[in-house]
């Protein structure tokens, strides 16, 4: 009996566009997704960008790549391999030239992907006088052995756009079933499906990161590479841009980026770079996305304002603007207008939609992810989300939803777990505030100086350490203010901010006050310079190769003092004097602590040889700084114990 193939869950076609610049591959794609040919439309593609067409297969789908005309050498196969099951080569017959830098694809294409790839030969701007013959064409495809027929096209009037859509769409079927991605059914007879069966089907899973851009992806100017490393690990099945930018936004946004000389100034140049790292497509959906056409339709009319935008830019900045340039300035100020009045239209449609916003922009995310999600699960599909930000309004926002995404507060260099934002602030703040009281401790006692009496002109006129010790204290009373600051507006992922900032200098200020206790304990204690021995210790004394790595470059007082401060770290770690006890019995086995026990003068070392060096009279000073470490280590304890009950 006969056979016959249909397709169920295809995989969509994946079309690479390739030709130089002006070639009409941008406003093809345009065509070949029913947009309205425009005359103005000026788009140059930087690296890729992509759109998702039906085909004429149902259940098919075309993921059009508009490859840039000006790619990097060393990018093109990759763009060709990973975007182009199907290869058009798009030639303008009104320029002489495109025929020869056709070549240029055609022969990288061949080398990447064979001589079995799928090439089609689009001739475009039909409407324009032709500059180049049938024969050249027909010679071109013999010299790469294209045998498809030639399609002639022009976006302008609609000429030979179906029969590309119809020609696209046969050749991706190919794909699909020469693939093995097709169902065999045989005629008359229906395939048997039980009930049970289909509703025990669980839902398709599609892993989906929505990606905040200002702050977030982009970090002055720049893409953050650890977002980046993280959606490449991610194995997301989409990857939305999910931004508040809109004409008006951008209109006030772009020329802070154009001033602080920004690389990736754009959201096409987002879209761009982003796709680039991750050789995968990237969606795009706007906050006004639903007033203005839909999810994910509106980034193509944001892309072309935000160009026209930066050109008018580039031209007020060389001096007076030339009647076009005029011209294109009222264009884009009425795009902004005809903007404005449609989300004010969509307010008087929709009564329940609110904004504190004087021109009804949206403020929030919340309305923009529910019709997002609508348009993410039409393939009947189930989301699992990660949300990144580095606005914790925006995260916390989405509480009211019942089914809230996976959200992460972005902030430079790390991503943080929403739930774990207010925890890690916590650890911060309570960091600082243990610091403090131990700075407060050591200049009340042991320092001896009264800070309630004290002017700010006074603090240059004390003493070292005390200087550097309450120095220190106000710049932790100057930081807690700012954390508290933003705290006390709920804004905790600007205090997390502010406390991660200011991290490292924290960390120095404690290394400091370890500082200064072991010269309490350790009268020698210095990491400039060493006193003179002939006997000065090194990290030569001990013959191990980890140990010298680690303090090569020390030796002496110095190499001791870096010693005693690693030790303080240590124990600083610890909550009970059982604890302290069982990690220096241990540590008495280090190398660490043979260096710290090695007598630097000749009289110590001879009494250490008659084996005198546990005598009180002949321990080394280091040593002695060690166990008065520990002792008052073990006193901090006790008196914190003894506050905690009280």
């Amino acid at each position: 009996m006969a056979r016959e193939k249909v397709n169920r869950g295809k995989t969509p076609g994946k079309v690479g566009f390739f030709g130089p610049v002006e070639s009409g591959k941008t406003q093809l794609l345009r065509a070949l997704s029913n947009q309205q040919f425009d005359p103005n439309y000026e788009h140059t593609t930087v690296g890729l960008s992509f759109l998702s067409v039906p085909s004429n297969e149902e259940g098919l789908d075309l993921q059009l790549a508009d490859v840039s005309g000006n790619p990097n050498q060393s990018q093109l196969p990759g763009y060709i391999k990973g975007f182009s099951d199907i290869s058009v080569i798009c030639i303008d017959q009104s320029n002489p030239r495109s025929l020869e830098q056709a070549r240029d694809y055609a022969k990288k294409i061949r080398e990447v992907s064979g001589e079995q790839a799928q090439i089609i030969i689009a001739v475009t701007k039909a409407d324009k006088e032709s500059n180049i013959s049938k024969e050249e064409i027909e010679q071109f495809k013999t010299e790469f052995h294209i045998t498809s027929e030639t399609i002639t096209t022009s976006a302008k009037t609609g000429d030979g756009i179906k029969q590309l859509q119809d020609t696209l769409s046969k050749a991706a079927l190919e794909e699909n079933i020469s693939a093995g991605k097709t169902e065999e059914i045989t005629p008359g007879k229906p395939k048997e499906i039980i009930p049970e069966q289909l509703e025990a089907e669980p839902k398709k899973k599609k892993k989906v990161a929505l990606v905040d851009v200002d702050g977030c992806l982009l970090q002055n100017g720049e893409l953050n590479q650890d977002l980046v490393k993280r959606l490449q690990e991610g194995n997301y099945d989409e990857i939305v841009l999910f931004t508040q930018r809109s004409k008006l936004v951008q209109s006030m946004s772009l020329p802070k980026k154009i001033m602080a000389e920004d690389r990736l100034k754009s959201t096409a140049d987002a879209v761009s770079a982003l796709s680039e790292a991750l050789n995968r497509p990237i969606k795009v959906s706007t906050s006004v996305d639903t007033m203005l056409g839909g999810q994910l339709a509106y980034f193509d009319q944001l892309a072309s304002f935000e160009e026209r935008f930066l050109q008018l830019k580039l031209a007020e900045d060389k001096g007076p603007l030339s009647a076009e340039d005029k011209k294109l300035k009222e264009d884009l100020e009425k795009e902004i207008e005809q903007e404005k009045a449609a989300i004010l239209k969509y307010k008087e449609e929709h009564p329940k939609y609110k904004s504190s916003d004087k021109d009804f922009y949206p403020v929030d995310k919340l309305r923009q992810l529910k019709h997002l999600r609508k348009e993410l699960t039409k393939d009947g599909s189930e989301l699992e989300e990660d949300y990144f930000d580095d606005a914790y309004p925006n995260l916390e926002n989405l509480k009211k939803l019942e089914q809230k995404p996976n959200r992460f507060l972005v902030l430079p260099g790390q991503i943080v777990p929403f739930d774990e934002v207010q925890e890690k602030l916590s650890q911060r703040n309570a960091e600082i505030e243990q610091l403090k009281t131990e700075y407060e401790e050591l200049i009340q006692h042991k320092l001896k100086i009264d800070l309630s009496q004290m002017q700010p002109e006074q603090i240059k006129d004390l003493e070292e350490p005390g200087k550097t010790a309450v120095t220190h204290l106000n710049k932790l009373k100057q930081i807690k203010n700012w954390i508290d600051r933003d705290s006390v507006k709920q804004n905790f992922g600007k205090a997390l901010d502010t406390a991660e900032h200011n991290a490292p200098t924290v960390q120095n200020i404690k290394q400091e006050l370890r500082m200064i206790n072991i010269q309490f304990a350790y009268h020698h204690a210095t990491l400039e310079h060493s006193r003179p021995h002939k006997l000065g210790v090194t990290a030569e004394t001990i013959g191990d190769d980890d140990f010298k790595e680690r303090y090569q470059h020390l030796k002496g007082d110095m190499l001791k003092t870096q010693i005693l401060l690693n030790f303080k770290a240590k124990i600083d770690e610890y909550n009970s004097a059982e604890e302290i006890d069982k990690f220096l019995k241990k540590y008495k086995d280090t190398n660490e602590y043979t260096i710290l026990k090695t007598g630097q003068g000749a009289f110590t070392q001879k009494a250490h040889a008659l084996g005198l060096e546990n005598w009180s009279l002949f321990k080394t000073s280091s040593v002695k700084a060690l166990e008065k470490i520990v002792e008052d280590a073990k006193e901090e304890i006790a008196l914190r114990n003894k506050n905690s009950i009280s």
